[in-house]
Formats: structure tokens, C-alpha cells, sequence
């Protein structure tokens, strides 16, 4: 972060003006990198953010010490729409605005990059709090729910950026389902850079790259294990069409079926964690169980899932420290037993282009 003090110094014509926060009655005007400008009431950041105060507070007195009474001025190397998030967080509420049409990704980054980067403390907790919704979780039944709910990531920009984002939070706990995100895309995909829509370039860590590459394969052989063993014979003892050999041949279409998605290159053979089980009820005559054989179905895929989610960060080779539901003791050591974690949580993936 490099922000300039000093006397508006870009023509007029050159600055576009924010339509929402250009306020008549502001008292500092913050420049973008992208030359967006803002004339905002500084006390409604300096509150919440030492380094904005100490920003403001040094444009006031630049531009107090000068003859010709100026609006103080501050240029921050960021995007517009970068410092958009925060004041969208600290002041829309006052001003009714319409709603803005964003990329949930990108705006999670800008919102927790900014936050850190002024270290503005309540806009990184609210910002952080809404991770889940991104698949972004270390609690198995989130997880699931949420895989179920969207379609598989069609966007390797998301991707990447969720990789970033765990490693700007420093939450190892989450890089598990980051990794399963990338892992649905090439190695061309994920090698080079993805482009923001204010500008910035980011990218993948190498370390985490080299995971990426990796997942694949270990995640198509989860899927295959899982299907196999939660549509495996016999069919339940209760089974109410026994002797037919219907729910038998129920069982072995249906791992057959997705045995053969996870043949394709692509998704859904690289999701271990989606719920067979919820769609039993749906399926045309062939794969259709009787209700015990689908409730013992549905009970052994929730043993067998969390099983393997217990097992992830062994399988994708991370070290997560307090892992839900793992003993493992290379991988999920106990937080109060191990204070270094073998992320790199400093390194820092990306680069802003003008």
C-alpha cells in the first residue's frame, strides 16, 4: 500500500466522479488508483480504521498548511470498486441505494483484502462470516448442503480466488474445500493468472497449485470408493421386495451410474461429498429401492461421508490443525499441540495491473 497525500492533481475531466458517494457536504476526497473519486465523511472510516485516521488526519494538515483553502486529498492504490465494499459496508445503510450487481467471489475478496489491508476490524469479521456461502466450510453437512444446492463451479476464477481467500483469513480449516473447487479444472486453467473485473491479476500460490494438480486424481478415487461402497450388496435385511433381486439390481445400477460420472474428465467425478441418497426418490424404475434398502442407503452414505471428510486433508495433503472428527496426527494435529501450520499463509498470490 503506497497512498499519497497532497493537492488534487488530476484534471477535473479526468476524474469520474462515484454518483453514490460524491457527498456536497464531504470533507476529504479519496482518489482511486482507476482515478474514481470519492468525497466522503472521513470520521465515518476513522472510527473503525487507525490507518485511514492517520490518512486523513495527515491530508487535513497538508491541506491547512497551504494559502488557497483546499479539500484534503488522499490517493490510495486501490480500485474503485475495491473501496466501493467498504463504504457500501460503513454508509449505504444511511443512504438507500439499489442494490449492486457483483460477483459474490470478487466481492469477497475486495471486502477482506481491504479490510486487512486498513485493518478495519468489524468490516473482516462480517465479511469472513459469509464464507459458507461460497462452499467455502469445514463443516461436512454445510458443505454437502451447499454442493447439492449449486451446480458444481463452472469458473475458474472462482476457484482461485477461493484458494486466496483462505489464505488471506489464515484459515486452514477451509483450504480442504478450496482444493476440491480447483480441482474440477485443468492444469491450463489453473496455472495462469485470472483477471478481476477493477484490474487485479491473481493467481494460485505455487504450493497450492502443485496440490491442485494433484487433486484430481485423488478425488476421482474418493468418489469411486464412495459410490462403491455406499450402493454395496447386500440389499438390507428389511428389504420389503426381497427374493426379487429388484433392489439388488437397484444397487448395482446405481453405483454403476456413478461410477460412470466418474469416468467423465469433468465434475461431478471429482465430487466425493454429493448426496446420492436425496435423489432415490426421483429415479425411474431401474434404480428405484424399496424404502428400507433406500434407508439403509442413506444412513451408510452419511457413515461413509464423514469418514471421508475426516480423511481429506490426509488425502490432499494438508496440514489442518483441529480438523473436525480426525484423529490423524501428520495432518489434523491439535491446535494446542502444534503452533506452526505448513501453509505459507504470508505469501501473498496476487498482482495489480493498471
Amino acid at each position: 500500500m503506497s497512498p499519497t497525500l497532497g493537492p488534487l492533481d488530476i484534471s477535473p475531466s479526468k476524474l469520474e466522479k462515484d454518483e453514490l458517494y460524491w457527498l456536497p457536504k464531504g470533507d476529504t476526497i479519496v482518489v482511486t488508483r482507476d482515478a474514481v473519486g470519492f468525497k466522503i465523511t472521513s470520521s465515518v472510516l476513522s472510527r473503525h480504521s487507525s490507518v485511514l485516521q492517520d490518512l486523513f488526519y495527515r491530508a487535513r494538515s497538508i491541506a491547512t498548511s497551504r494559502s488557497v483553502l483546499l479539500d484534503p486529498v488522499v490517493r490510495l492504490d486501490e480500485s474503485g470498486e475495491a473501496f466501493r465494499c467498504v463504504l457500501d459496508f460503513f454508509m449505504a445503510p444511511q443512504r438507500p441505494t439499489k442494490e449492486r450487481a457483483r460477483d459474490p467471489f470478487e466481492l469477497a475478496y475486495w471486502q477482506i483484502r481491504m479490510s486487512l489491508r486498513y485493518r478495519i476490524h468489524p468490516f473482516f469479521m462480517a465479511a469472513t462470516e459469509k464464507l459458507d456461502r461460497l462452499e467455502l466450510t469445514d463443516e461436512l453437512l454445510l458443505y454437502c448442503a451447499s454442493v447439492n444446492l449449486q451446480p458444481p463451479p463452472v469458473n475458474v476464477k472462482h476457484a482461485i480466488i477461493s484458494v486466496n481467500l483462505v489464505r488471506m483469513v489464515r484459515r486452514p480449516s477451509l483450504l480442504p474445500a478450496a482444493l476440491i473447487a480447483c480441482a474440477q479444472f485443468t492444469p491450463q486453467d489453473l496455472a495462469g493468472q485470472v483477471r478481476l473485473s477493477d484490474g487485479t491479476s491473481i493467481s494460485l500460490p505455487h504450493e497450492d497449485l502443485a496440490r491442485c494438480l494433484e487433486a484430481p486424481r485423488i478425488l476421482r478415487e474418493a468418489t469411486a470408493d464412495v459410490a462403491l461402497r455406499v450402493f454395496a450388496l447386500p440389499a438390507s435385511a428389511q428389504c420389503t421386495r426381497r427374493g426379487s433381486g429388484l433392489c439388488e439390481d437397484g444397487l448395482r445400477r446405481l453405483s454403476f451410474r456413478r461410477l460412470d460420472d466418474n469416468l467423465e474428465p469433468q465434475p461431478p467425478g471429482r465430487q466425493p461429498f454429493r448426496l446420492w441418497s436425496i435423489d432415490l426418490a426421483r429415479l425411474p424404475d431401474p434404480y428405484r429401492l424399496c424404502p428400507r434398502c433406500a434407508e439403509m442407503v442413506q444412513k451408510r452414505e452419511r457413515d461413509i461421508l464423514r469418514a471421508k471428510w475426516a480423511e481429506l486433508p490426509c488425502l490432499l495433503d494438508v496440514v489442518v490443525p483441529g480438523w473436525p472428527e480426525s484423529e490423524c496426527s501428520r495432518h489434523c494435529v491439535n491446535p494446542s499441540e502444534a503452533n506452526v501450520c505448513e501453509l505459507d499463509l504470508d505469501a501473498d498470490g496476487e498482482s495489480d495491473e493498471e
